[in-house]
């Protein structure tokens, strides 16, 4: 499949020939239309930026400072954190930006929610620094409820690194452990960066992979050294370069027969979850529900009253209640 994509990308294959390989390999049409569409984008971007040969910056200064021209590239408007002392080079870069505002917590744990919150009412990847070690583990609980909600959060954060010098190093991981592997179960993928080049290509890297559907939390870690360095040079690209939303077509075969279940079923039940309103299709459930009749329950505990977004009213006849997951 890697090399299918490769070689359309490089020209090698026909758009035909691509949508005809894919439906080798099992793909349907409509699944293969899904994957063509933000390919052909990427190719369409890459044509108008060598045209225009402008969307590509090349910059220098310390690895602070290239992160944070990435994050303005990226769209960051907000920076929500609790600061401490490994992340100086970053806050260095940041603290007066004209773009780039600071939300700043007592504690990660309210930092998460805060940009957890920001997520959901703008849809847009929320942008984290957490405090080396120590701000990284006490972020867990709300990280935990970002992952299951399947919240688009970018997650920085320093490191003290250790495996230089000395394994005994002051809010740095013990000896044989590492920092990235602390919260990994509860993000989309967690990596450490000790080079300041490297860190303008992973910050895109990690708002690719937490905005990509379904989104999810990404973690960070970047080595304070890494931050500070001086007269480093690396490529900023704007949002649209590397931020391609999918569109994922549904197969009308499929669509087909569950209608066709739903015609046939003696006591249908609508269970609308979270991915009715992050995909604003409120208006089109509740349009079904009643123009058939159909009970609706939401997923999750009747002990809990209800989430801040809902995915059908809760005062509306056909509303049910709970259905315990």
């Amino acid at each position: 499949m890697r090399e299918l994509v490769a070689s359309f990308l490089n020209r090698e294959v026909s758009r035909r020939g691509f949508v005809k390989q894919l439906m080798a390999l099992g793909f349907t049409a409509s699944a293969a239309a899904s994957i063509l569409e933000p390919l052909e984008a990427m190719e369409g971007h890459a044509e108008t930026a060598i045209a225009a040969d402008s969307s590509e910056k090349v910059i220098s200064g310390t690895g602070g400072e290239l992160l944070a021209a990435q994050a303005r590239a990226a769209g960051v408007e907000y920076l929500f954190t609790n600061p401490g002392s490994f992340e100086v080079g970053f806050f260095d870069a940041v603290v007066d930006d004209p773009q780039i505002h600071l939300i700043e917590a007592l504690h990660e744990g309210i930092v998460i929610s805060i940009a957890d919150g920001y997520h959901k009412v703008s849809g847009k990847p929320a942008f984290v620094n957490v405090h080396t070690i120590a701000g990284t583990a006490q972020m867990a609980g709300q990280l935990y409820n970002s992952c299951r909600d399947g919240s688009a959060l970018v997650v920085t954060a320093g490191l003290n690194d250790n495996e230089v010098w000395s394994d005994e190093v002051l809010l740095g991981p013990r000896p044989g452990f590492d920092q990235k592997e602390i919260n990994r179960q509860f993000t989309k993928i967690s990596w450490d960066a000790r080079q300041a080049a490297s860190l303008p290509v992973l910050l895109r890297r990690a708002f690719k992979v937490a905005s990509t559907d379904p989104g999810g939390p990404v973690y960070l870690a970047i080595a304070d050294y890494a931050l500070e360095q001086k007269q480093v040079t690396a490529s900023i690209l704007p949002s649209d370069r590397f931020l391609l939303r999918s569109r994922v077509h549904a197969d009308p075969a499929a669509v087909d027969q569950a209608a066709g279940y739903l015609i046939e079923a003696q006591h249908p039940v609508i269970i609308a979850g979270d991915d009715v309103w992050k995909s604003g299709a409120q208006q089109e459930l509740l349009v079904l529900a009643e123009h058939l009749s159909l009970p609706v329950v939401r997923p999750g505990r009747p002990e809990i009253l209800g989430n801040a977004f809902q995915s059908f009213p809760t005062a509306h006849p056909f509303y049910i209640g709970t259905w315990k997951m």
